[in-house]
C-alpha cells in the first residue's frame, strides 16, 4: 500500500476540519467521500486516520504537558513570593526592636546598674539588656563584645535566644573581670546580626 505523502495528509486534515464545522460527527463513509474529492485512493484511509490520530493524541500531549508546567510555575510563583512576605516580615518584625534599658550587674542581680567595677573582687559581670517590640515565637541571634581600655576586644559572646514568647524580653551576656584585667574605661556592646542594639561605658578599678 503506498504511504501517504505529507502533502496529502495536510489537504485529507483541512478537508476534514472544514466538514468538522458543519458536522461534529464525521464517519468512515465521510472521511472516504472526502478522499474520493481528493482523487486520493480510499486504500489510503486507515493510514490517513492512524495519523491524524497521532497528530490529535500529540496535540492532547501538548496540552496536558502545557497545562502542568503553568501548574509547577504557578505553584513556584507561589512558594517563593510566600518565602519572600515571609522574610520580609522577619526583616521588618527584627528592625522594630528597640531597648527598653541595660544594665551591668554582678552574677546576682540586685536590680542595680554598676558604673565602676573593683577587678578585686567583681568575677563574672553581666549585661542585661531588656528588649521590646520583639517577634513572638521566633530565636535571635545576638552577639555582645567587651572593649577594653586600649580598643581590643578583650571577650566575644555569641549565641540565640529561647523562643520568644512576650514582646518584652531580657537576656543578657557576661564576661569576667579579675585582677587581669586593664584597668580603666570598658565598653561592652550588644548586637542583633550587625546591627548595634545597645552600648554601656563603665570603669574598672
Amino acid at each position: 500500500m503506498d504511504r501517504i505523502t505529507p502533502d496529502q495528509l495536510e489537504k485529507i486534515i483541512a478537508e476534514v476540519e472544514r466538514l468538522s464545522k458543519q458536522n461534529e460527527d464525521l464517519d468512515r463513509q465521510n472521511v472516504e467521500e472526502i478522499l474520493q474529492t481528493l482523487n486520493l485512493s480510499p486504500d489510503l484511509l486507515d493510514e490517513a486516520i492512524n495519523q491524524v490520530n497521532r497528530r490529535e493524541a500529540l496535540k492532547r500531549e501538548k496540552k496536558r504537558n502545557l497545562r502542568v508546567l503553568l501548574g509547577i510555575i504557578f505553584i513556584l510563583f507561589i512558594t517563593v513570593t510566600g518565602i519572600v512576605l515571609l522574610q520580609q516580615n522577619y526583616q521588618q518584625g527584627l528592625e522594630g526592636i528597640t531597648i527598653y534599658q541595660s544594665r551591668l550587674t554582678l552574677s546576682e542581680d540586685k536590680g542595680d546598674n554598676l558604673q565602676v567595677i573593683n577587678r578585686q573582687n567583681s568575677g563574672e559581670i553581666f549585661y542585661r539588656v531588656t528588649l521590646q517590640n520583639v517577634p513572638l515565637g521566633e530565636r535571635l541571634s545576638l552577639s555582645c563584645q567587651w572593649i577594653d581600655p586600649q580598643g581590643n576586644l578583650s571577650h566575644q559572646n555569641v549565641y540565640q535566644t529561647r523562643k520568644i514568647d512576650k514582646q518584652v524580653w531580657t537576656t543578657y551576656c557576661r564576661h569576667l573581670i579579675g585582677n587581669a584585667s586593664l584597668s580603666g574605661t570598658w565598653t561592652v556592646e550588644m548586637f542583633l546580626g550587625d546591627r548595634l542594639l545597645s552600648r554601656n561605658n563603665f570603669q574598672v578599678q
